[in-house]
């Protein structure tokens, strides 16, 4: 398998992503300066080794993801806090109706917006910053999601 990989990975350009206990993994794997973005995806903060330090000290831009129904790792106890203790520009994207196992398999509706922040910030691609940036972002015009944004420009 080394193989298949072997000069075919940009280690200047590291991504990390994970869904619930994956996405407070995330969050941890982000205070590596080696990680260039992060998109965790409803995150849960609360316990089981997340240390809620790491929410402020990243070392690059976070798309953090969350459902409106998500009754396990729900948005006031889990991603709020992410979101006003992080140390780098944070695009909060809610999706509508989600409850947590929206991501399970492909990603749910999750899997185009993610995909996009990493091709942007891991792959230069300016089509994908449509998504997240300029008053008329993809994301804040969908009604299916509730967007906030600290300094994403």
């Amino acid at each position: 398998m080394e193989e298949e990989f072997a000069g075919n990975v940009d280690m200047d350009r590291v991504g990390a992503s994970g869904h619930s206990q994956g996405g407070g993994g995330a969050i941890m794997a982000g205070r590596d300066e080696r990680v260039t973005a992060t998109a965790p995806m409803q995150p849960y903060t609360i316990g089981l080794g997340h240390r809620s330090s790491s929410q402020s000290e990243q070392h690059g831009p976070m798309f953090l993801m969350s459902g409106s129904s998500d009754a396990i790792a729900g948005t006031t106890l889990n991603q709020g806090p992410v979101f006003r203790n992080t140390n780098v520009p944070v695009f909060w994207g809610i999706l509508q109706g989600a409850g947590h196992f929206e991501p399970t398999g492909s990603a749910g509706d999750f899997r185009g917006p993610s995909t996009a922040w990493m091709r942007y910030y891991l792959m230069d691609d300016g089509d994908a910053a449509a998504w997240f940036f300029g008053s008329d972002c993809v994301l804040c015009e969908s009604s299916d999601w509730d967007v906030d944004t600290r300094d994403i420009n």
